[in-house]
Protein backbone atom coordinates (compact mmCIF):
# COMPACT_ATOMS: atom_id res chain seq x y z
CA UNK A 1 0.00 0.00 0.00
CA UNK A 2 2.83 2.20 0.75
CA UNK A 3 3.87 1.68 -2.70
CA UNK A 4 0.88 2.71 -4.11
CA UNK A 5 0.32 5.99 -1.53
CA UNK A 6 4.24 7.32 -1.49
CA UNK A 7 5.51 6.65 -5.08
CA UNK A 8 2.95 5.67 -7.90
CA UNK A 9 -0.16 7.93 -7.50
CA UNK A 10 1.96 11.11 -6.92
CA UNK A 11 3.22 11.03 -10.34
CA UNK A 12 -0.06 9.40 -11.51
CA UNK A 13 -1.54 12.85 -11.09
CA UNK A 14 1.10 14.97 -12.72
CA UNK A 15 0.56 13.57 -16.58
CA UNK A 16 -0.20 10.99 -19.21
CA UNK A 17 3.60 10.15 -19.60
CA UNK A 18 3.72 8.99 -15.85
CA UNK A 19 0.75 7.41 -15.99
CA UNK A 20 2.07 4.70 -18.80
CA UNK A 21 5.44 4.44 -17.59
CA UNK A 22 4.42 3.52 -14.29
CA UNK A 23 2.26 1.03 -15.72
CA UNK A 24 4.95 -0.57 -17.37
CA UNK A 25 7.37 -0.03 -14.66
CA UNK A 26 5.03 -2.33 -12.14
CA UNK A 27 4.49 -4.95 -15.09
CA UNK A 28 8.56 -5.07 -15.07
CA UNK A 29 8.41 -5.52 -11.78
CA UNK A 30 6.31 -8.52 -12.05
CA UNK A 31 8.51 -9.71 -15.33
CA UNK A 32 11.50 -9.50 -13.01
CA UNK A 33 10.38 -11.29 -10.24
CA UNK A 34 10.74 -8.56 -7.97
CA UNK A 35 11.28 -10.16 -4.30
CA UNK A 36 8.65 -8.92 -2.04
CA UNK A 37 6.66 -7.46 -4.75
CA UNK A 38 3.08 -9.49 -5.56
CA UNK A 39 1.17 -8.28 -8.33
CA UNK A 40 -2.15 -10.02 -7.52
CA UNK A 41 -1.68 -8.06 -3.98
CA UNK A 42 -0.55 -4.45 -5.83
CA UNK A 43 -4.02 -4.73 -7.99
CA UNK A 44 -5.94 -5.92 -4.87
CA UNK A 45 -4.83 -3.08 -3.16
CA UNK A 46 -5.08 -0.68 -6.04
CA UNK A 47 -8.58 -1.44 -6.97
CA UNK A 48 -10.63 -2.95 -3.55
CA UNK A 49 -8.38 -0.30 -1.08
CA UNK A 50 -7.40 2.94 -2.39
CA UNK A 51 -9.03 3.69 -5.80
CA UNK A 52 -12.01 4.87 -4.05
CA UNK A 53 -10.45 6.98 -1.32
CA UNK A 54 -8.43 8.56 -4.02
CA UNK A 55 -10.89 9.78 -6.57
CA UNK A 56 -12.78 11.68 -4.27
CA UNK A 57 -10.03 14.00 -3.44
CA UNK A 58 -8.78 14.81 -6.93
CA UNK A 59 -9.45 16.98 -9.33
CA UNK A 60 -11.27 15.94 -12.06
CA UNK A 61 -7.81 15.80 -14.23
CA UNK A 62 -6.13 13.78 -11.95
CA UNK A 63 -9.11 11.48 -11.97
CA UNK A 64 -8.81 10.93 -15.78
CA UNK A 65 -5.49 10.45 -15.15
CA UNK A 66 -5.59 7.67 -12.32
CA UNK A 67 -8.92 6.02 -14.83
CA UNK A 68 -6.20 5.98 -17.48
CA UNK A 69 -3.56 4.18 -15.22
CA UNK A 70 -6.54 1.78 -14.01
CA UNK A 71 -7.30 1.06 -17.41
CA UNK A 72 -3.29 0.28 -18.50
CA UNK A 73 -3.22 -1.84 -15.41
CA UNK A 74 -5.60 -4.17 -16.46
CA UNK A 75 -4.48 -4.76 -19.48
CA UNK A 76 -1.73 -5.63 -17.88
CA UNK A 77 -3.39 -7.88 -15.96
CA UNK A 78 -5.74 -9.19 -18.55
CA UNK A 79 -2.40 -10.21 -20.75
CA UNK A 80 -1.05 -11.90 -17.82
CA UNK A 81 -3.95 -14.25 -16.57
CA UNK A 82 -4.64 -14.89 -20.81
CA UNK A 83 -0.70 -16.33 -20.50
CA UNK A 84 -0.80 -18.77 -18.12
CA UNK A 85 2.98 -19.57 -17.66
CA UNK A 86 3.90 -15.82 -17.02
CA UNK A 87 1.13 -15.72 -14.74
CA UNK A 88 2.60 -18.43 -12.26
CA UNK A 89 5.83 -16.26 -12.40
Amino acid sequence: MEFLQRCIFPRCTFSMPDVVYWAIFVHTLHSLETPFFNTVNHMDVLICRTLQSMICCCTESEVGRLGKFLCETLKIAYYLKSEGSIYER
